[in-house]
């Protein structure tokens, strides 16, 4: 009896000290810092797991359509510095169609910054398989739209790899969140802009979006 008691005391305990959100949204097509991975419909699952208080996490997240199939695996953890700046290191794992062959391993490290309405975001990896350097600068700003706010978000990205070496992709998204019930609705338009053909031969690659999450979340 005393060990049933410490089992469900146990599970209490980690159960408290473990957090998770999830969502499923489904996306008109797949571009990837200004790569057109998936020019048809895919599936986005996405899967957060948070422990103690919230700073260290795991996300599985997932593209799952015709073209591509893909799941990554990413750990980080949040030092928040203040209440105006936090840094996140992490790893991510790109499992490409199920076959290690494709697959890579991304260090990163994130940068927030709150600058008053400009929230500034810097992301820096490197794809250690692909030997490639991703920076992508970016800022939020969000527009006071009734009862629906809507989140403009610009950023810019940059690619540095053996094929190409420069700006990479150019993108402006808005978005917004709607609660019907007890599910969030969150609408999304991403227009992506591409400046080298050697990225993508569209040099305008528009994304639209509906990711659905339990309210409260």
């Amino acid at each position: 009896m005393k060990k049933l008691f410490f089992l469900l005391a146990l599970t209490a305990t980690l159960s408290a000290q473990i957090g998770l959100e999830y969502s499923a949204g489904i996306y008109s097509n797949y571009v990837w810092r200004g790569y057109n991975l998936d020019v048809k419909p895919i599936v986005v699952p996405d899967v957060i797991l948070s422990f103690g208080e919230g700073n260290f996490w795991v996300d599985y997240w997932g593209a799952f359509g015709q073209d591509q199939k893909e799941l990554d695996i990413i750990a980080g953890y949040t030092f928040e510095l203040n209440d105006n700046f936090a840094i996140e290191p992490g790893l991510t794992y790109y499992f490409i169609d199920f076959d290690s062959d494709f697959s890579s391993t991304e260090p990163f490290l994130n940068i927030y910054a709150g600058l008053g309405n400009f929230p500034l975001t810097l992301v820096t990896a490197y794809d250690l398989d692909y030997e490639t350097l991703y920076i992508e600068p970016s800022a939020d700003y969000e527009l006071e739209a009734g009862n629906f706010p809507i989140t403009v978000t610009g950023a810019a990205g940059f690619s540095f790899d053996s094929y190409f070496k420069g700006l990479s992709n150019l993108r402006l998204d808005l978005s917004s969140d709607i609660t019907v019930g007890p599910i969030s609705i969150s609408p999304l338009i991403s227009l992506n802009f591409v400046p080298s053909d050697k990225i993508s031969s569209n040099a305008f690659l528009p994304v639209f979006a509906l990711t659905f999450t339990p309210a409260g979340e």
